[in-house]
């Protein structure tokens, strides 16, 4: 088999989307044969595989994407039932501190906080990307972690009265 004249690299090919987005980088090897260069981040590392056939580098670049969408939405599930469990926590902390449910309504602080806390609780509103999932959830860790952080400011006030 006798090697092509070199050419233009053709355009990048992109499948997939968001943080399961695969690209693949069509070129001609110095030696004059086709290259297509399947690149992904995994695990916060770049991987790359090679191939010399374009329409086999996007099959596996479909099958890496979809692979890529599956995790991500599994670790997603995972975080959110995480989340929900420290809201329950953070809730139950403020509501003890304060000296009850009846008592949380006359404290404005530890009304804040629950406010603050049950805002959460349903999710990301809709239609929502990865990114700003992910910042609702940087959000809500916040939030909980003000709300565990003023327990001893609730008791206080408690003492106070």
């Amino acid at each position: 088999m006798e090697p092509k004249k070199r050419r233009k690299t053709k355009g990048t090919v992109i499948i997939g989307r968001c943080a399961a987005t695969v690209r693949i980088y069509p070129m001609i090897r110095k030696n004059g044969y086709p290259q297509n260069t399947v690149c992904w981040k995994e695990g916060g590392r770049r991987r790359m595989r090679c191939f010399a056939c374009l329409d086999e580098a996007k099959m596996v670049a479909q099958q890496i994407s979809v692979r890529l969408e599956r995790e991500l939405r599994e670790l997603m599930a995972g975080a959110w039932t995480a989340m929900r469990a420290a809201l329950d926590a953070a809730a139950h902390l403020v509501t003890l501190a304060a000296g009850g449910t009846d008592a949380v309504m006359k404290l404005p602080f530890a009304r804040r906080h629950l406010h603050e806390l049950a805002r959460y609780h349903s999710g990301p509103p809709l239609p929502a990307t990865s990114e700003s999932r992910m910042a609702h959830l940087s959000d809500a860790w916040r939030d909980i972690d003000a709300a565990v952080a003023a327990v001893p400011e609730i008791k206080l006030g408690i003492y106070q009265k």
